[in-house]
């Protein structure tokens, strides 16, 4: 059978990827639905391309104000009747 002979069911396709000549059972449909070469172009979709965003908490937990400064005054040190 020649290259460009008519198969009925089998028409001819470009590969959108390295655009070479091919039957349409030697073509595969990839993840960006492109029709590329089923045994040198296709490649699957990695996996890492699946993976979901985390919702990142931006709040802090048990969040409570920043208490007053304390000085200390050296003239009058703290006793302990004083706490």
């Amino acid at each position: 059978m020649g290259t460009n002979e008519f198969k009925s069911g089998d028409p001819w396709m470009v590969c959108d990827l390295c655009g070479f000549k091919r039957r349409r059972s030697e073509m595969r449909m990839d993840w960006k639905r492109r029709m590329v070469c089923a045994d040198t172009c296709w490649s699957p979709k990695h996996p890492q391309l699946n993976v979901r965003g985390v919702v990142e908490r931006s709040g802090v937990p048990n969040a409570r104000p920043e208490p007053e400064p304390v000085y200390f005054d050296l003239d009058n040190p703290i006793t302990a009747d004083d706490l």
